[in-house]
């Protein structure tokens, strides 16, 4: 008997070390950096809508990264009125700060979740939650601990294509990117399953 729980001990052992999800997940200089808005600065200007209960409303999202990993955001209308703007830093005690935003959105449930969208998407919050590693279903997954767990899903070159946000065991948001291999997502699908709030976004320029 303990002749039989050794080889299986080795046959288990085995098993697991040669097992994609354990070695690669492990080995530091395999796991790539996690990448959406990954030049050094930029603006990037989207067609942006946003569906809230049953209205919708459409404009334009302009982004500015700047060189310190700051972001800005503000979107405008077709018809130039401002809808919001809002700052995000990554070396800062105040992470995030609201510059305006008209009263209709102005709720704090709507701008929470705003704020945890696009802080999902420019991962400003990484520089204090480490992630833990693993690769699986031929991908990378990096999760954080923030605000319950968000999960980005990512190809061997860290290019996100999905994130997962889950509190108390529940899906809050999913946000789906298509990047095409650029350093930028070329669309943005962010849909929310606790509150009627759907935003979409698609790269002009």
């Amino acid at each position: 008997m303990e002749k039989f729980l050794k080889i299986l001990f080795s046959l288990t052992l085995s098993w697991l070390l040669s097992t994609p999800s354990f070695t690669q997940a492990t080995r530091q200089d395999t796991i790539p950096n996690l990448k959406i808005f990954n030049q050094l600065e930029g603006k990037y200007l989207y067609r942006a809508t946003i569906e809230y209960k049953n209205d919708t409303l459409t404009g334009l999202l302009i982004i500015k990264k700047d060189a310190d990993s700051s972001f800005r955001i503000a979107m405008v209308t077709e018809v130039g009125i401002s809808l919001f703007e809002m700052e995000f830093y990554t070396n800062s005690k105040a992470p995030f700060k609201l510059h305006s935003c008209v009263p209709y959105l102005n709720k704090k449930l709507i701008i929470n979740t705003l704020r945890r969208d696009f802080e999902s998407l420019f991962i400003n919050f990484a520089v204090w939650e480490p992630a833990k590693v693993r690769w699986i279903d031929d991908e990378y997954r990096f999760k954080f601990r923030r605000e319950g767990t968000r999960c980005y899903f990512t190809n061997r070159y860290g290019e996100v294509h999905k994130i997962r946000h889950q509190r108390n065991g529940f899906t809050k948001e999913i946000i789906n990117l298509e990047t095409s291999k650029n350093p930028y997502p070329m669309s943005v699908s962010i849909k929310h399953q606790s509150i009627k709030l759907n935003i979409n976004l698609l790269f002009l320029k």
